[in-house]
């Protein structure tokens, strides 16, 4: 298996929902194109975000017939008043709820 870093269960989560409960032998690779050429190589199997798949896609096999997780994603920024920064994130939202 091939896992981000320490924080990241995306791979577990899966692993969990399959039933499997025993940790795998794991290599972690905590840059996410590196992550991608990784599972690419054959280092092991990782779950690779849909749009960061591009050319590989025709190289990679589903795990699974669902092999889809929602993550949740988040956005942090100062607390400080900025116009740019107010459009980024009314950009944000508006993109957010469109995704849903």
């Amino acid at each position: 298996m091939v896992n981000f870093g320490k924080d990241d269960d995306l791979q577990f989560t899966f692993l969990r929902r399959a039933g499997v409960t025993t940790i795998p032998p794991m290599s972690v690779v905590p840059s996410s194109w590196e992550f991608a050429a990784a599972v690419e190589a054959g280092v092991g199997w990782g779950l690779i975000p849909i749009m960061q798949l591009g050319d590989l896609s025709k190289d990679l096999v589903p795990l699974s017939s669902e092999p889809n997780i929602d993550v949740p994603l988040f956005c942090h920024h100062w607390n400080l008043a900025s116009e740019k920064l107010g459009r980024l994130t009314e950009a944000l939202h508006r993109s957010a709820v469109q995704m849903r």
